[in-house]
Parts: C-alpha cells; structure tokens; sequence
C-alpha cells in the first residue's frame, strides 16, 4: 500500500513536470509567432505522459468504472489532480523567474491569460462562466478520445499521430484545458477571482467532458458475442 502511494505520488509529480514544460513550449512558439505549430508539438508531452504510464489524473478519469477498489481510485485521482496543478504552478513561477528578462514570453502568456478572465463582480470584462465550461467540455471530448485510441492495440506511429493531432486541434481551436490553463495564469502570476473561476469551470468541464465520452462510446460499442453452447 505504502508503495503504490509512493509510485502515486512520483508518477504524478513527473507527469505534472512533463505538461509544464510542454506549456511553456506552447508559450515560447507564440511569442515567436508559430502558436499553431506549438500546439502540434506540445502533443508530445502528452505523447510522453501516455507512453510511460505517468498519473495525469486528467487521463485516469475513467477507471472509476473500471477500477475494483473504487473508494481507492477516486482518492488516488484527487490525490493526482493536486499534485499535477501544484507541480504546474510551482514550475510556471520557476520558468517566470528564469525568463523574467524576456517580455516577449510574458506577453504572451498574459495575452493568453486575458482571453480566459471570467466575469465575476469584480471583474466586468471578462467572459462568460458558461463559455469556460463549454470550452472545457469540448477539450475534454478530445482528450478522452485521444486517450482511449492510444490505449487501443494499434500500429505505434499511428497512436503516436492521433496524441499529437489530438493536442494540436483543441489548441488551434482554443479550446480549454486545466493543465495548460494553469500553467499560463501561473507563469503570468494573474491570480484574480476572474482566474480562479475559469480554472473551476475548465476542470469540471474537461471532467464532464470526458465522462460523456467514455459512456457515449460505451453505448455504440458493439458489445462481444457470446459463444452459443452446444
């Protein structure tokens, strides 16, 4: 028991690192232009996160319904969840002071964070609350179906094409993500109740978002035949 939270803990702390520093890759291609390219290789760190079996907790969503011991799965996911966006942070604000001197870096990150304010009363120029949710519904349809293609047996270069392909549509279409979101307002240190919303909104919009995909592919799944007894 002792082991399995141990590995918990260093596989979540680890796939934390890998999905910051391919945020700050999407940070560093925009500031030279090339957001879209960015996107497409910041696949690769998902790319990474999956081949080694590292804990994202945004990937591990559904073993709730595949998991025997339930009570533990869930505690495990909160567990990861907490370490993944605490590791985010904490390495946004160390890539901040190591690039403090580059402003092209920080405005983009902070032309980022602007579009992803929500409204709040003390912010009135932000977006809707529902636009967040949306946006992180749509992302997390994504992810989830990224996810399950690459678990599927198929030919490597072809798991590897639809984790990149996968990553690079939902940032062309901007879509929201809690992993990169967090990444970006930590690095433009934009703490703001508009923020902290938007993250709320986001996380409970890739969560519904990929449990409407897992069942939504459940449901058109062919279910095996069973062998008639003679």
């Amino acid at each position: 028991m002792k082991n399995y939270y141990l590995r918990l803990i260093v596989s979540s702390a680890v796939a934390g690192l890998i999905m910051a520093l391919a945020g700050f890759e999407l940070i560093a291609m925009d500031a030279q232009g090339a957001f879209i390219a960015g996107g497409f290789i910041q696949g690769f760190g998902l790319l990474i996160v999956l081949y080694f079996g590292l804990y994202l907790s945004t990937s591990h969503l559904t073993d709730v319904f595949t998991s025997e011991n339930k009570k533990r799965t869930i505690f495990s996911l909160l567990i990861a969840l907490a370490i993944n966006i605490g590791v985010i942070i904490a390495v946004g604000y160390l890539l901040r002071v190591m690039t403090d001197e580059d402003p092209g870096f920080i405005a983009s990150a902070e032309k980022f964070v602007s579009t992803r304010i929500v409204e709040t009363h003390s912010t009135q120029n932000g977006k809707d609350w529902y636009m967040a949710l949306i946006s992180g519904v749509m992302c997390g349809v994504i992810l989830n179906l990224t996810s399950t293609i690459y678990k599927k047996h198929m030919h490597a270069f072809t798991r590897m094409v639809v984790v990149i392909l996968g990553v690079g549509i939902y940032v062309v279409c901007r879509l929201e993500n809690i992993m990169t979101n967090t990444l970006y307002i930590a690095y433009a240190h934009n703490w703001s109740g508009g923020t902290a919303l938007d993250l709320a909104m986001v996380l409970l919009g890739n969560i519904i978002g990929i449990y409407l995909t897992y069942f939504a592919i459940k449901f058109v799944t062919p279910k095996p035949k069973k062998a008639n007894k003679k």
